[in-house]
């Protein structure tokens, strides 16, 4: 962890997750807001986790446990950042079971597609399925300077 502190392991400890944690939780602890999970970082992950000695737990350690808030449950407009790492990433082009996930795989292809358009002013007639069929290639996005080769 950061400075020893023990910050981690959780994904993103070594990166600027952790590094975040360790600066508000450690060096400025009375400098930091908590913000809403299931708004600023929803995973669409379960409301409740096993913890080291078998125990479940809100992930929101400020909940009581039959009051564990769901973040699957949030309305997708209420929704700020999402964040995919418990979901399918839309580049495996595997189906999510969590309808949540599906939702931002979605707006991912979406997001891809007005990109792919900023950055061509024509582009090959393809639909918006950026896959080949049900957990098949990723179709990556083309830019310029790949498609000259």
């Amino acid at each position: 962890g950061w400075s020893n502190e023990g910050y981690g392991p959780f994904q993103g400890s070594m990166l600027t997750k952790g590094l975040l944690t360790y600066y508000y939780n450690g060096v400025h602890s009375n400098s930091h807001v908590e913000l809403n999970r299931c708004t600023y970082a929803n995973k669409a992950d379960a409301p409740r986790l096993r913890i080291d000695d078998g125990s479940i737990q809100c992930r929101n350690k400020n909940e009581e446990d039959e009051s564990c808030t769901d973040c699957r449950s949030v309305a997708f407009d209420d929704i700020v950042v999402a964040d995919l790492s418990e979901c399918n990433v839309p580049w495996t082009c595997q189906r999510n079971t969590v309808t949540l996930c599906e939702s931002f795989t979605s707006v991912w292809f979406e997001l891809r597609k007005e990109v792919e358009e900023a950055i061509l002013s024509e582009r090959p007639n393809r639909s918006l399925s950026y896959c080949s069929g049900e957990g098949g290639d990723y179709v990556p996005l083309l830019i310029p300077m790949q498609m000259k080769s």
